[in-house]
């Protein structure tokens, strides 16, 4: 509900646009927890079933490159290491960032908010096609949280 005082209304746009882009840049840090704990250290705890096993053991013994002493789950391991990481990175620099633009009284800035409402939205798309459905709850959330931010933001 508008008040009155306009400077009022611009300060709580600012701040529920900050609410919600920290909300969207703590969810991508979930991913990369999940990517990096719970896809990489936590099977290692449990007895894979017959047939993933029997993929992980073909996965050993292939190697991509001939000069490489590295197996093609090397690097399957390696680029799931490498995502979790990004993705935290990705959320850690979001947080970050909303919490510096607090200190200021001001919103993120809009194209920022642009950019990480489209990588999310890519990333929502990626993961729809090709992963399990972890992520997509996630993703969604950091998505819809990124675009109602940009839609409140005031173009400071």
């Amino acid at each position: 509900m508008p008040s009155d005082d306009p400077a009022l209304d611009l300060a709580l746009r600012r701040k529920r646009a900050r609410l919600l882009f920290l909300i969207g840049s703590i969810a991508l840090l979930m991913i990369g927890l999940g990517h990096t704990i719970g896809a990489q250290l936590l099977p290692a705890l449990k007895e894979p079933p017959l047939t993933e096993a029997a993929v992980y053991t073909a996965m050993a013994l292939i190697r991509p490159l001939s000069t490489s002493q590295h197996t093609l789950h090397d690097f399957y391991v390696a680029n799931g290491w490498a995502v979790g990481f990004c993705f935290l990175a990705f959320g850690a620099m979001g947080i970050a960032l909303a919490r510096a633009s607090a200190g200021r009284e001001q919103s993120v800035p809009r194209s920022v908010v642009i950019i990480n409402a489209a990588i999310s939205a890519a990333c929502l798309v990626l993961a729809v096609l090709f992963y399990p459905p972890p992520p997509l709850v996630f993703l969604v959330i950091s998505t819809g949280c990124f675009v109602a931010s940009a839609a409140l933001a005031p173009n400071d």
